[in-house]
């Protein structure tokens, strides 16, 4: 069986109230050629239920259940699962904008040379988010790594071992590795991905609550 052009690895923790938002900006993308694995990391809500709904509907979903370890594990649950040409991300709270899959999967048809591709997000609710370098500190979304935006060749990040096991900023870590280690990497020309600071469980609100901003 042909393996999809995209593996889409959406990680989760109890926000079945946020997930079809998410899922429904899978669903009407205008391309079709994708897997969707939804990679649980131990939700006690109805997300389980949830999916296999969606399951049930579809048979490009794919569900994943897990102790409960953090969003760099999470991923890294997903990323060894996946069997796309490249690997993209969803976040729970997040959704892809009309086109996303196939603008991206067009790219990167016409630039085989890239291994990743990363860009700019539309965003909505606080501009801010914390400094990876320093999380005392905020700076603007608009200068920030975000793994939405991220088509990567599966196998490279299989070799690479996914994400760095990190407290915060495991994107921005994957990002600087690649660079150093001279990846080619291009800058996406779309800004295609919505991306939601508003969320009282966002990980800037979790920074803030651990008096760490």
């Amino acid at each position: 069986m042909k393996n999809p052009f995209f593996s889409i690895i959406l990680a989760t923790y109890n926000r079945a109230h946020l997930l079809p938002r998410a899922l429904g900006s899978v669903f009407s993308q205008d391309y079709a050629d994708w897997e969707l694995l939804v990679v649980d990391d131990g939700s006690v809500d109805a997300t389980e239920n949830l999916i296999r709904d969606y399951q049930n509907q579809d048979a490009r979903v794919q569900y994943l259940k897990k102790s409960h370890s953090g969003l760099a594990k999470t991923r890294n649950a997903g990323i060894s699962q996946a069997k796309g040409n490249y690997v993209t991300f969803l976040d729970s709270d997040d959704e892809y904008l009309a086109g996303h899959l196939s603008c991206h999967a067009a790219f990167l048809e016409e630039h085989p040379e890239a291994e990743m591709i990363h860009g700019k997000v539309e965003v909505i609710g606080d501009p801010n988010v914390p400094d990876a370098r320093d999380t005392s500190k905020t700076i603007p979304i608009s200068e920030c790594t975000q793994p939405g935006t991220f088509f990567i060749q599966r196998e490279l990040l299989n070799a690479m071992g996914g994400f760095p096991i990190v407290e915060f900023g495991e994107d921005s870590a994957l990002l600087s590795r690649m660079e150093r280690e001279g990846r080619r990497l291009l800058l996406s020309p779309f800004q295609s991905y919505r991306y939601y600071n508003d969320e009282p469980d966002s990980m800037c609100n979790q920074l803030k609550a651990k008096g760490k901003l």
